[in-house]
């Protein structure tokens, strides 16, 4: 399907309103739109840096628990940012807002999809000078320094703030994330994990949610 811009997203997704949980059908929806540099695929100026067939789960998980208000930490040129706000507006009937930020600004047609849609935010900042004083998320996608450090650091600045915490490339052996999820999972009492085993190993990108339950995560622990 073709999209020329990311303002236009979410018409494409009204229009198939009824297959929007559907995870074979959004994936292959997903699937031009996304630009995974292992794959060789090359679609819209969406750039989606997501595998689809992890993708598409992710955001039937956020539709299926009510994710009424979303926080993306790098959101590189906008791809996945724009695509899991469309898909928010258009499966959460009280959706409420979505907030970005990066060290870099590079968000496509940013401009026209802010004029077009009300409660979206883009903040010009490094995660480690990010503030949430006074904010609450139903979920935060940490996707920025792929480094267990930074990534434990990521996590620890929106768990305070946030019901569940997403993050990717959980089976990346040549980053560290793979360790901090490791790391990360074993503190809670709920995780999820989106992984695509239909493919090579060193095609999958992965997709990791915890659910933040300090009670519940604090008798797991014992």
């Amino acid at each position: 399907m073709s999209i020329g811009h990311c303002y236009e997203v979410y018409d494409h997704l009204l229009a198939n309103a009824a297959r929007l949980h559907d995870a074979k059908w959004l994936a292959e929806f997903l699937q031009p739109h996304c630009r995974y540099r292992r794959l060789g695929w090359r679609g819209s100026r969406l750039r989606i840096v997501q595998h689809p067939a992890e993708f598409a789960p992710f955001l039937i998980f956020m539709a299926a628990q009510r994710v009424r208000s979303y926080l993306e930490i790098g959101t590189s040129t906008g791809g996945s940012f724009f695509f899991a706000d469309s898909y928010l507006r258009a499966t959460v009937p009280d959706f409420e807002r979505s907030v970005g930020c990066d060290r870099t600004s590079k968000l496509r047609d940013w401009d026209e999809y802010r004029a077009r849609f009300e409660r979206i935010e883009f903040r010009h900042v490094g995660s480690q000078d990010l503030s949430l004083a006074g904010e609450t998320y139903d979920l935060a996608f940490i996707d920025a320094r792929h480094l267990e450090r930074w990534v434990l650091h990521d996590y620890e600045k929106v768990k305070p703030h946030c019901r569940f915490v997403a993050f990717h490339d959980i089976v990346l052996t040549n980053a560290s994330v793979d360790k901090a999820w490791q790391r990360i999972k074993s503190r809670h009492a709920r995780h999820w994990e989106f992984i695509e085993t239909a493919i090579p190993p060193e095609c999958r990108c992965g997709i990791g949610v915890v659910e933040i339950n300090p009670a519940a995560d604090a008798a797991a622990a014992r």
